[in-house]
């Protein structure tokens, strides 16, 4: 098969999947060669690159020493008091 036949049928496939996780590889493979490393993924299955994660980890650390944290009781009072309201919404 040659360079262009390999396209085509590349994007009869692409077209045609409906699968999320195929779609996320192939990306993946496209900026692995772009030269950004995927590192990890968020919850919602978006990767996350070096830089990225370089960056979240840098805006953490400013805002630990800025002051802008909470507690670990009042973490857990915040969890608490989120999984109330999602089960909430879950049964409604």
């Amino acid at each position: 098969m040659d360079i262009q036949a390999t396209k085509l049928e590349l994007m009869r496939l692409l077209l045609n999947t409906q699968k999320e996780q195929v779609l996320a590889r192939i990306r993946e493979v496209f900026e692995q060669e772009e030269g950004e490393e995927i590192v990890g993924y968020k919850p919602n299955g978006d990767l996350i690159t070096q830089p990225e994660l370089v960056a979240r980890a840098e805006a953490s650390e400013r805002d630990i020493a800025e002051g802008r944290t909470i507690s670990i009781h009042q973490f857990s009072q915040d969890l608490e008091k989120w999984k109330k309201e999602k089960r909430k919404s879950l049964t409604k």
